[in-house]
């Protein structure tokens, strides 16, 4: 679900240019909502999705996170997520991804 809120919120708009379409955000919104609650309860003892060591699932899942904000989607709360998103942020390649281009192609 937060996919579908940053598709409202940061694709359609920049890339498509239209408006959010408000009756899709209130139905991902639910949708996040009753999710998220799954997902900060599991992540309540746990560091990473699977446990005490971060996997590829943790990437797959946080993916749209860094974007919470612009995408408004609602991680504040869920402090567990927000600990957990806290936590793949200390990591230097979720902060930045892709590396600096430093000359141009020959």
């Amino acid at each position: 679900m937060p996919a579908a809120l940053y598709f409202q919120h940061l694709i359609k708009p920049r890339f498509l240019g239209q408006a959010p379409d408000a009756r899709r955000l209130r139905r991902r919104l639910g949708f996040f909502k009753q999710f998220a609650r799954v997902l900060d309860d599991h992540l309540h003892d746990r560091p990473y999705l699977l446990g005490e060591r971060l996997s590829l699932a943790d990437f797959a899942v946080a993916v749209t996170l860094p974007y919470a904000q612009e995408a408004e989607i609602p991680v504040a709360d869920f402090p567990a997520i927000e600990r957990w998103h806290d936590r793949l942020a200390e990591l230097p390649a979720w902060r930045q991804p892709l590396p600096e281009r430093t000359s141009a192609a020959a």
